[in-house]
């Protein structure tokens, strides 16, 4: 069994000087209980702290050890900023909205106390964040080829 969250709607995007962080209202059931949610571009992934998890779900039932059950499966090792790796209980989708786009994304939930995190490529399809690269001429080619050119070009 994988719970499927309904729907999560992003209300606004606040920045500050260290974070962007955005609000979303998960709809868990009859009602839409508000999580902050930290936009981090160096993730390749979204996670969600258990505790968040057992919040917006008490009526999930857990082991005996206090793990949620009903997750779905994951080989996935999860690592914190600075390396060490967290304890990871499987994943759960939540319906994600944002500027008339909506579709499910997968949410690796993990024994921590941090923030949930929506992950670069979640970012980029909702289109919370782009990408911009640029592209300078110089008198010398620092290529060296044609080819390195239009590789360069087709990135």
């Amino acid at each position: 069994m994988q719970l499927v969250t309904d729907n999560l709607h992003i209300d606004s995007v606040s920045e500050t000087d260290t974070q962007a962080l955005i609000q979303i209202g998960v709809d868990v059931g009859q009602s839409t209980m508000p999580v902050l949610c930290k936009i981090d571009t160096g993730a390749e992934g979204n996670v969600f702290p258990v505790n968040t998890y057992k919040q917006l779900h008490p009526q999930s039932a857990c082991s005996p050890d206090g793990a949620p059950l009903g997750l779905a499966s994951s080989d996935t090792t999860i690592t914190a900023f600075g390396g060490h790796i967290l304890q990871h209980y499987g994943t759960c989708e939540l319906r994600l909205s944002h500027g008339g786009h909506s579709k499910p994304y997968p949410f690796h939930v993990v024994n921590t106390t941090g923030p949930t995190i929506v992950g670069l490529p979640t970012c980029r399809d909702l289109r919370l964040v782009t990408l911009n690269y640029s592209l300078i001429t110089a008198k010398e080619d620092p290529l060296g080829s044609t080819e390195a050119k239009k590789e360069l070009l087709c990135q």
